[in-house]
């Protein structure tokens, strides 16, 4: 593809969308994206094409990359919506606030910020909790856990894992790919993970800090066993459960890996 101008690499992903070739198309989009790297038709061609390719990470990457360029409310929509499929309600409320500042007076945007703000009243109560998760988000976190414990080999584990939590916070896959590593006999890959995320935190990090020396406390432990991990997630998890008013309803119990 070498030498080939933005204008036939773009004719050319369209040809492989309408052959549904996704991962054709995705290759001459970022080949045109290369030389043309603020071309917004070319940013939207691959935003929808990632949307076809369910890649939940890359869509917000670019999405962000988008609003940057050219900031309107619909693209931070389109942000909200991923990062409420992912449970990040910290990030949903930045992006609200950022969409009211743009558009003060649409009653829309007033009206979700304000179920944002009424669920985190609802949460108050619980935000000890390192984990705060959505039902949706917990089954995921159970499945990868069983994972762990199953009888495949080490590679398809490690994928299945990162197929089940890829587009889970940092914290969430840090803590499964903790258990994980310890439970292979890797412990010091566990203890070197988890010591490089604890030092790019900052003071003002209390529970990412607190995370990192609970999992170092688990996974320095020789004794630490499945029971254990278990116990770190009932006590550091909850989960509610969405529903259309702005209410927020907890459960008392983590889904744990039996």
């Amino acid at each position: 593809m070498k030498g080939l101008s933005v204008y036939k690499l773009f004719e050319l992903s369209k040809q492989a969308r309408k052959e549904k070739d996704y991962m054709l198309e995705k290759m001459y989009l970022e080949e045109a994206l290369f030389l043309a790297p603020t071309n917004l038709k070319l940013i939207n061609a691959l935003i929808r094409n990632l949307k076809k390719l369910g890649d939940i990470s890359e869509q917000k990457r670019w999405l962000e990359t988008l609003y940057q360029l050219s900031p309107n409310g619909k693209i931070l929509f389109e942000l909200m919506q991923l990062e409420q499929k992912s449970g990040n309600h910290e990030r949903v409320k930045e992006i609200l606030l950022e969409n009211a500042r743009i558009d003060p007076n649409s009653k829309k945007v007033k009206n979700r910020l304000k179920k944002v703000i009424d669920s985190e009243k609802e949460i108050a109560p619980i935000k000890n909790y390192l984990f705060t998760l959505t039902e949706e988000v917990a089954e995921l976190i159970r499945n990868a856990r069983e994972t762990i414990y199953s009888v495949e080999d080490y590679a398809s584990k490690y994928e299945t894992i990162l197929q089940l939590l890829g587009n889970q916070s940092e914290e969430i896959l840090l803590a499964v790919m903790a258990e994980f590593y310890l439970e292979t006999s890797f412990q010091f890959l566990a203890v070197d993970m988890i010591k490089k995320y604890k030092r790019k935190l900052s003071e003002e990090d209390i529970q990412k800090g607190k995370l990192a020396n609970q999992l170092l406390q688990l996974v320095v432990n020789r004794k630490t066993k499945k029971l254990n991990w278990n116990t770190f997630w009932i006590d550091n998890s909850t989960i509610y459960e969405e529903k259309d008013s702005p209410k927020v309803f907890i459960k008392s119990n983590f889904l744990t890996s039996e």
